[in-house]
């Protein structure tokens, strides 16, 4: 009918309003993968601030799969973009891990053949020289591929691979636990974190994706400094050493 057509006419025009509503601005394209992969460090960088009414954490985690756009390009930001980028309505959850399983963590997604964890308040080498080629990557002990993790902010070491033979590595952890946040699809085992399941955790009463919002909001315009752009002379989060292997989702 008439009135049905009208009563979607006026929806269809409130959600383009919402979707074409500036939210923020970036000085820089903000581009998924690559050295710098700005897009999932935004990510991860707005689950680690708590933006919106989220948990703060020391540490936090995005998955490269999670982010389903390729690009925000300079200029203004819209809501419509973030919620491209984040379509999902993936709650927020912040764990509570030993350094070893922070480690553990980073190497379990590798291990799953995913694209390595882009990560906030971290840094950490993956070091594909170790690799034994005649063995499953799966079945490399801890330690082996993901041999230094550090906390970014103070500098200090949380674990470090000191040596490894065939089957076992030795590795020097910190002692106590760290928070990190992270979306509840990796938080339940997704893309290889089966050992995420059982951790303490608490469950942020705001989406993912309305920290990022916030996060955007709170941070106009976004820079490569804040977001940790090697090009703006910040420390890689992530570095590959040795034989480095194709990146993929």
């Amino acid at each position: 009918s008439a009135e049905v057509a009208a009563l979607v006419s006026s929806y269809d025009v409130q959600v383009k309003q919402l979707r074409d509503s500036r939210i923020g601005s970036t000085t820089v394209p903000l581009v998924k993968g690559g050295t710098d992969d700005l897009l999932a460090n935004l990510a991860a960088d707005a689950l680690r601030s708590g933006a919106g009414g989220g948990i703060p954490a020391q540490f936090a985690i995005q998955n490269q799969g999670g982010l389903r756009i390729g690009e925000i390009p300079a200029g203004p930001i819209t809501y419509g973009q973030i919620f491209d980028l984040t379509p999902f309505d993936n709650q927020q959850v912040v764990l509570t891990l030993k350094a070893s399983e922070v480690r553990d963590m980073l190497e379990a997604i590798h291990k799953a053949g995913k694209g390595l964890l882009r990560v906030s308040g971290l840094r950490y080498t993956v070091d594909h020289s170790r690799r034994d080629p005649a063995r499953p990557i799966a079945t490399e002990p801890p330690g082996k591929l993901v041999t230094l993790v550090v906390d970014a902010t103070t500098s200090a070491t949380i674990c470090k691979t000191e040596s490894c033979t065939a089957n076992a590595c030795t590795a020097t952890c910190a002692p106590g636990e760290y928070t990190v946040a992270m979306t509840d699809f990796l938080a339940n085992g997704g893309d290889g974190l089966a050992l995420l399941k059982e951790a303490p955790r608490q469950v942020g009463p705001v989406l993912a994706r309305d920290l990022v919002i916030a996060y955007v909001k709170a941070h106009d315009p976004l820079t490569p400094a804040l977001l940790g752009s090697k090009k703006a002379g910040a420390k890689q989060r992530v570095e590959q050493v040795g034989g480095q292997a194709a990146e993929h989702e």
